[in-house]
């Protein structure tokens, strides 16, 4: 992944997040991973540390 988002691998959890400041754009991310991924949808949250909208999904799949 290139640009805002990043891949994080833990000892049993792999991640995937995004950090931007434009809301509409990590919405679509967040709908992008929802048809990905089959998943709940997630809304976009402000993180505050960053001054970003943040979404953050997991799925062992990002590193297959």
């Amino acid at each position: 992944m290139l640009g805002d988002g990043y891949l994080h691998l833990h000892t049993y959890k792999y991640d995937v997040e995004l950090l931007v400041r434009d809301y509409e754009f990590a919405e679509e991310f967040s709908r992008a991973m929802v048809k990905v991924l089959d998943r709940n949808y997630k809304k976009p949250c402000w993180s505050k540390p960053h001054n970003r909208w943040r979404v953050y999904y997991s799925s062992k799949s990002f590193y297959e």
